[in-house]
């Protein structure tokens, strides 16, 4: 959903795309995609050394993550914002922010006004956890499941 709006809706679309990278045929790493600006940066990776981040941690998950990559993309999120970007895209949002880290402060309602629409990915099965931790009081909710099968 977010790569389609980003395709959509060019420079006016900000935030970032999770991108996947694969290994003999098994996902083992992401990295973050800056939309307007097509910069990237490695976020997370079931390798360890693949992680050049001495701040690198797991979050209690099966991924190592990097905290200055997470800093790198808030940044380049506050630039977006500032911009005055209509939609702005994180994907995904999801474990990690429900601790309070990744992107969760940059998604709170005080940084975002309602001049800008979120776009978040989320997994179906934290969407409602994910909305009452980061307290968003609006959301439509288009699960992607259903419109893949249609």
């Amino acid at each position: 959903m977010c790569s389609a709006a980003a395709q959509l809706l060019g420079p006016a679309c900000g935030g970032f795309l999770s991108e996947g990278e694969f290994r003999d045929g098994e996902k083992i790493s992401y990295r973050l995609v800056h939309i307007p600006t097509g910069e990237s940066r490695p976020l997370a990776s079931r390798i360890s050394e693949d992680i050049d981040d001495p701040d690198k941690t797991r979050y209690g998950l099966s991924y190592w993550f990097s905290p200055r990559a997470f800093s790198w993309a808030r940044d380049l999120i506050f630039r977006d914002l500032a911009a005055g970007v209509p939609v702005l895209c994180v994907d995904e949002v999801g474990p990690v922010e429900l601790q309070n880290c990744g992107f969760y402060d940059i998604l709170r309602p005080q940084f975002c006004t309602g001049e800008t629409a979120l776009l978040l990915s989320v997994r179906s099965s934290l969407t409602v956890q994910v909305l009452n931790h980061i307290l968003l009081k609006e959301a439509v909710i288009v699960p992607l499941k259903d419109m893949l099968h249609e």
